[in-house]
């Protein structure tokens, strides 16, 4: 697992399904299978034709693929 930060990129040696779970409490929330965002850093969120949604961060580099199976667990945490 990777884990991005605003400066920095690192190697965490936990499974994504832990970090997740430590940070259910927080404004984290998982987007698609090998994903977890800081909704406090989402920017937009844009609708797709196959019903996925697109994501774009703050920082405007990153643009992330919301799968329809995760939308409604970021859009109960928005």
């Amino acid at each position: 697992v990777e884990v991005v930060t605003i400066s920095e990129r690192y190697d965490a040696k936990k499974k994504l399904y832990e970090l997740k779970e430590m940070l259910s409490n927080s404004s984290f929330v998982q987007i698609n299978k090998g994903t977890i965002v800081n909704i406090d850093f989402v920017k937009s969120v844009q609708a797709e034709f196959s019903g996925n949604y697109t994501l774009r961060l703050k920082n405007n580099k990153e643009v992330l693929t919301i799968s329809r199976k995760f939308f409604k667990e970021f859009k109960s945490k928005i």
